[in-house]
């Protein structure tokens, strides 16, 4: 199992239940987001050699793709549970975030369909974790193929 497998694991275990509260109370405790920071970080770093990244590009990776995040919230695109969540699945593995976004947009068409009208006020972080769930599953079937394969 590669380390970025299992990284991918983790973060959508974290996010479902990140998911779970936010689904009943609205909102994220800090307690579920600020800790998962600097392990993402440390996952980042720890991913870092299979990217062939240098010191500098992984600086420059980790400014280049957070920087976006935190102006989105700056102009209250993003909520700050939303932010720190993204933040997260960002250090972790960028294409988390492109599964969470995608998630997010197959959960809120869910809704629209469900309800028939758009809603107003909608829980986002089920749709992280459905998207980063499915990016998971996708992991998991290409390595399934690949040692088929050899």
């Amino acid at each position: 199992m590669t380390v970025s497998l299992v990284v991918s694991l983790l973060a959508v275990a974290w996010l479902s239940v990140c998911a779970f509260s936010d689904i009943r109370t609205r909102q994220v405790s800090n307690w579920l987001t600020l800790p998962a920071i600097p392990l993402a970080l440390l996952a980042a770093w720890l991913t870092r050699e299979s990217r062939g990244e240098t010191l500098y590009e992984f600086v420059f990776h980790l400014v280049i793709t957070t920087l976006p995040l935190f102006l989105a919230w700056r102009y209250r695109i993003l909520g700050g549970a939303d932010l720190k969540i993204l933040v997260v699945l960002t250090l972790a593995n960028p294409l988390l975030v492109v599964g969470a976004w995608i998630g997010v947009v197959i959960y809120f068409a869910g809704l629209f369909i469900i309800r028939r009208s758009r809603p107003v006020r909608f829980a986002g972080v089920p749709g992280f974790a459905l998207g980063a769930g499915l990016f998971t599953v996708g992991q998991v079937a290409m390595i399934f193929v690949q040692r088929l394969a050899a």
